[in-house]
C-alpha cells in the first residue's frame, strides 16, 4: 500500500513484472499494487565500458519492492479439510505464525475494519484514525442495509457479523485510546425498521414544516434549497431519503 502521490524513483529497467492497480476499498485517495523486485540495469560508468569487452555485459542488479503492505482476505475459515496454500498445517497456523508474517507486513483479514486497524497500527500515515473511522462507519451502514436487502439470509449472516463486530471492537480499543467516540454495533432487522419509522414520523414534520410556509416554492425547488431546513428536521430528512432510495433500488432490481 502505498499513497498515490508519492513518485516513482527513477529506473532503468531490463524486465518488470506487470502491476496489479486497483481502487483501495480502505480510501478512495490510494491505490494499492503489489510487484515483484524489478531487474534492472545499473548506470553506464567506464569501468562497465572498458570492461564490457573483455567479461561481457555487467550482471543486472535488483531493485527493491514498493510494497509496503499485502493484505490478503481470508474468506474462508481455516479447517483441517481446507488445502491451505501456506505450507504449515491449519492446525499449526495460530497466533504466532500470523505475527511473524505481520512482522513482514503480510496481514489476513476478515473484514475491512479489521483491514484498516491493522493498517492503522502498522502505517498510521495510510491509515489515519479518521480514515479508519470512515471505513468503519461504512462498513456499519453497508451491513445494514445488506441485511434488509436480503431479508430471506438472515441465517447466513451471523458469521460475517460476528467477524465485523469482532473487529469494530478492535477498532474501538484503538478510538478510545485516542480519546475518540465509540462505534455502535450493526443493529437488527427489528431496530432498523423502528428506527425508519421514527425518521418517517420526523419526514411527515419536516413536510408539515415545508406547507406551512417555512419554505416558500413547491416541488424540485424544494428539494433543492432543503438546506434552509434546521438542521435537526435535515438530517432526519436525509437519512429517510437515503434508505428510500435504497429501497427502490432493490425493487428495481428485483423487477
Amino acid at each position: 500500500i502505498t499513497p498515490a502521490n508519492e513518485e516513482a524513483p527513477e529506473r532503468f529497467p531490463l524486465h518488470r513484472e506487470q502491476s496489479s492497480v486497483c481502487s483501495s476499498p480502505l480510501d478512495p485517495r490510494r491505490v494499492c499494487f503489489a510487484e515483484e523486485a524489478e531487474v534492472v540495469s545499473p548506470p553506464p560508468s567506464s569501468d562497465n565500458a572498458s570492461s564490457s569487452s573483455s567479461s561481457g555485459p555487467s550482471p543486472p542488479r535488483r531493485r527493491s519492492s514498493c510494497l509496503r503492505a499485502a493484505l490478503i482476505h481470508q474468506v474462508i475459515h481455516q479447517e483441517d479439510d481446507c488445502v491451505p496454500l501456506a505450507r504449515e498445517h491449519p492446525t499449526k497456523r495460530g497466533q504466532a505464525w500470523h505475527e511473524e508474517l505481520r512482522r513482514h507486513n503480510l496481514v489476513f483479514h476478515r473484514t475491512y475494519v479489521g483491514a484498516a486497524v491493522e493498517l492503522h497500527i502498522s502505517h498510521p500515515d495510510l491509515v489515519t484514525l479518521t480514515d479508519l473511522q470512515t471505513v468503519a462507519q461504512d462498513a456499519i451502514q453497508e451491513f445494514e442495509e445488506a441485511r434488509l436487502m436480503y431479508e430471506d439470509m438472515s441465517a447466513q449472516w451471523q458469521e460475517a457479523e460476528a467477524d465485523l463486530v469482532k473487529d469494530l471492537e478492535r477498532a474501538n480499543q484503538v478510538l478510545q485510546a485516542a480519546n475518540k467516540e465509540r462505534l455502535r454495533k450493526p443493529r437488527g432487522t427489528t431496530d432498523i425498521e423502528q428506527s425508519e419509522t421514527e425518521d418517517e414520523a420526523v419526514s411527515n414534520q419536516n413536510d408539515d414544516w415545508l406547507n406551512s410556509g417555512g419554505l416558500v416554492g413547491a416541488g424540485e425547488l424544494r428539494l433543492r434549497f432543503v438546506d434552509l431546513m434546521p438542521k435537526s428536521r435535515r438530517n432526519g430528512r436525509n437519512r429517510n431519503r437515503r434508505r428510500c432510495t435504497t429501497r427502490m433500488q432493490a425493487s428495481k432490481s428485483d423487477g
